[in-house]
């Protein structure tokens, strides 16, 4: 089932895991604080919109949590659903986190990752997801800086800008505007500091080079085919150009960051 507008991560769906990987024990860490700070009761039922493989409400389903998972991939969702345990309390299905029909104020809190800039009118998912959260329910967006401005995929970036291709989301582009609209609703801002939630990730040129191969990056899904066989071929060449080539290694630290509101409704 495809949605108008949405990013459809089932192409890569087999190698998501393995290139967009937070460590687990960070993200606990994260929620922990999350839910002190907001005095969150230790049960409830959340709601994972865009959930993909689970990722990030995975350690929340652990801790007793009830969750939700909507994504408009069914292959994703599948491999959501191989990671429960017997008697994990989580649910996942197709969905469009723009209409799910749902009651109004029929979760606890919601968590959200990279979604906003995957979904066409990003606004309008925004309003749905305020609408299915209980007044003074929380609003998680959650992400990692900088796992992936990696060299290989800066060459990529800017030799589609270049070429006139800048502007390649479908949804949200600057992502400061979520929590402008959000405020603009009535929600609360909580301030959360996660920068020493960091870790070390490497990667060697020629992975990067494969990955941009298998096109899992959906920035650059736009492009037109012969386009993105251009720029690859270009970059391919400046990595055969560098000292070490394809086994050049990059180690970068990326961090969480946690953007957290309070729905009043």
């Amino acid at each position: 089932m495809g949605f108008r507008d949405t990013s459809d991560y089932t192409p890569v769906a087999p190698h998501y895991d393995a290139t967009r990987n937070i460590p687990e024990s960070l993200l606990q860490l994260c929620y922990q604080r999350i839910f002190a700070q907001a005095d969150f009761p230790r049960k409830g039922r959340l709601l994972d919109a865009g959930c993909g493989t689970a990722q990030v409400s995975l350690p929340l389903i652990k801790s007793g949590y009830g969750v939700v998972g909507v994504d408009a991939s069914a292959a994703m969702l599948e491999i959501a659903r191989r990671k429960l345990a017997p008697g994990d309390a989580a649910e996942f299905r197709v969905g469009d986190v723009r209409s799910l029909g749902e009651p109004d104020s029929s979760f606890d809190g919601v968590v959200v990752s990279k979604l906003f800039q995957h979904v066409g009118n990003w606004q309008s998912a925004v309003d749905e997801l305020i609408r299915v959260t209980k007044d003074g329910g929380l609003f998680m967006h959650i992400n990692e800086k900088g796992a992936f401005k990696h060299a290989v995929r800066r060459q990529f970036s800017a030799r589609c800008r270049e070429r006139g291709y800048t502007d390649l989301y479908v949804g949200i582009r600057d992502r400061s505007q979520l929590g402008a609209y959000l405020i603009a609703q009535g929600a609360a801002a909580l301030t959360l500091d996660t920068q020493d939630l960091a870790w070390e990730k490497t990667i060697t040129y020629g992975t990067a080079l494969e990955h941009l191969r298998l096109k899992l990056h959906s920035e650059y899904w736009a492009l037109p085919d012969e386009v993105y066989d251009l720029v690859l071929q270009e970059v391919q060449a400046w990595v055969r150009a560098q000292s070490e080539g394809e086994n050049t290694v990059e180690t970068m630290r990326p961090n969480l960051v946690a953007e957290v509101f309070i729905i009043r409704k």
